[in-house]
């Protein structure tokens, strides 16, 4: 069965802004495990079954490997995967010492995927 190469560029797309969410929720939990010990005790990283570090870890390498292929589509994708990314690693501080700030900003962490995605696809891979 051969795959076409556009099949395999929306099929890696869909799959790095699939998993996106799910490191950057991880890394975010990294930062907050005080009240989701309160809100969700039930979660691993909450009731101490893995560690923050192996989190943390697992998410930052995801986030940079989402990031490294988004600008192999596009490389000013570069630009919006790093304000992400730190948008992520900073929005549990925000919301803590600004909580009125706290949906505002991360409505602007994640207005930054549409962008990324339409980025993806006006400039043709390599």
């Amino acid at each position: 069965m051969k795959i076409s190469k556009i099949a395999f560029v929306h099929g890696l797309a869909l799959m790095t802004f699939f998993l996106s969410y799910g490191f950057g929720q991880a890394l975010t939990d990294c930062f907050q495990i005080d009240t989701d010990k309160i809100s969700s005790p039930y979660r691993p990283l909450s009731r101490g079954i893995i560690r923050r570090i192996d989190v943390l870890g697992v998410s930052v390498v995801g986030l940079v490997v989402w990031i490294l292929i988004l600008c192999w589509f596009n490389p000013y994708n570069l630009i919006f995967g790093i304000l992400s990314f730190g948008g992520l690693a900073t929005y549990s501080y925000i919301k803590r010492h600004f909580w009125a700030l706290g949906p505002a900003y991360n409505s602007l962490i994640v207005s930054f995927l549409p962008l990324m995605g339409y980025l993806s696809f006006t400039k043709p891979v390599g």
